[in-house]
């Protein structure tokens, strides 16, 4: 699992590799389809529980 708040540098090479990731949105940028996150948090509080269940 990779978290990240970069689309190109994060989403974008996860998506490629076949590797889960979770976007950080930060500053609520429209999210490119091409590219989908498995979850996505606006910030990092949220990560413990998500992590848990995953």
């Amino acid at each position: 699992m990779h978290v990240g708040m970069g689309q190109f540098t994060d989403l974008k090479v996860c998506h490629e590799l076949g590797i889960r990731s979770v976007w950080i949105d930060r500053a609520g940028e429209p999210l490119n389809p091409n590219w989908p996150p498995d979850a996505e948090l606006n910030d990092l509080v949220g990560l413990p529980d998500l992590l848990s269940v995953s």
